[in-house]
């Protein structure tokens, strides 16, 4: 099912170029631009130091929130901006939180975080949602994609939009619930996981009682950014051939350089993820993202179907 874990991408030379064409001809170079990822490899080493890599990323990503917060308490920031802002930082937090889910996988089958990524990760953003009970829910969802036991499936299912922007306001609850539940006979796992909810919920109101309603401001925001985020992933991802759409796209635009070029730099390496839904869920092992570009093209210019490697399953892309 992951026969492509084997590929040692370094010796393919499966350069990750932002380009989904076969056109290697001088005049065409100059539209489709590359960039070099020394974490983008199979090689035990390289998983590891992705792990690392996109977890300071992450951590990063983790302390902007709190710099809007105190430049709105403090009158230096516009509370219109600080949204707008948090709105951006929300989508890109995302992804690199989906992306360390996967890298963890890739290093080893413990579920759990460490303690103090548990804790930090996630507050400004989520609230008391934590990575391990992130990763449980979205093994799920790659595991058993579009049945019951896919936690996503009962937003995936949701066809009124508005309910389904609801819903999504409160996926992370709904994890956490599933969780608890799930684990209802580990003892040591519920009490792990209360205790990490409890000091996030007293450094949630230790910031709401220092920042007052520059908190709530940030805070409601990403809420609301999660929602439609979350929605767009269960319903847009999964149920459109994104990749068609911006394929065409680009080709009537005619553009000097890749849409994939454009995301990249706007949303980062994580986004590529969007994009190329269909070869994630075919394979998730492959850390970081950035990679499913050049892996389409390795198909594309090899003419691999790579529907063999798939298994069936329910949903539009048969991949699990």
């Amino acid at each position: 099912m992951h026969s492509i874990q084997a590929l040692k991408l370094n010796k393919l030379n499966l350069d990750p170029a932002i380009s989904t064409s076969n056109d290697d001809s001088d005049s065409n170079k100059k539209k489709y631009i590359k960039f070099s990822d020394r974490f983008g490899t199979t090689e035990p080493f390289y998983k590891f130091m992705v792990t690392k890599f996109e977890l300071v990323h992450n951590h990063l990503l983790n302390f902007c929130p709190v710099i809007l917060m105190v430049l709105v308490h403090n009158d230096l920031l516009s509370p219109f901006w600080a949204v707008l802002i948090q709105q951006y930082l929300t989508i890109i937090w995302t992804l690199s939180l989906h992306s360390l889910l996967h890298a963890k996988t890739c290093v080893d089958s413990n579920q759990n975080y460490d303690l103090f990524t548990d804790i930090l990760i996630g507050i400004p953003y989520f609230g008391l949602f934590t990575p391990s009970i992130a990763k449980f829910g979205h093994d799920t969802h790659h595991n058993y994609t579009g049945t019951e036991k896919d936690l996503d499936h009962f937003f995936f299912k949701t066809e009124n939009p508005i309910l389904l922007f609801i819903y999504s306001s409160f996926f992370s609850e709904y994890y956490i619930f599933c969780y608890l539940w799930e684990k209802s006979s580990e003892k040591m796992q519920i009490l792990r996981s209360v205790s990490i909810m409890l000091v996030k919920l007293v450094i949630l109101l230790t910031m709401y009682k220092i920042l007052g309603n520059s908190f709530l401001i940030i805070f409601l925001s990403s809420r609301f950014a999660k929602s439609y985020i979350f929605a767009s992933f269960t319903q847009l991802v999964h149920k459109i051939d994104l990749e068609s759409i911006l394929f065409d796209l680009e080709e009537r635009l005619n553009l000097p350089i890749t849409i994939d070029t454009i995301l990249h730099y706007t949303f980062g390496y994580n986004i590529h993820v969007v994009k190329y839904h269909d070869d994630h869920h075919a394979y998730r092992m492959i850390c970081p993202s950035a990679y499913y570009p050049a892996l389409h093209n390795y198909y594309k210019k090899h003419q691999v179907n790579e529907n063999n490697n798939r298994i069936e399953s329910p949903g539009r892309n048969k991949a699990i």
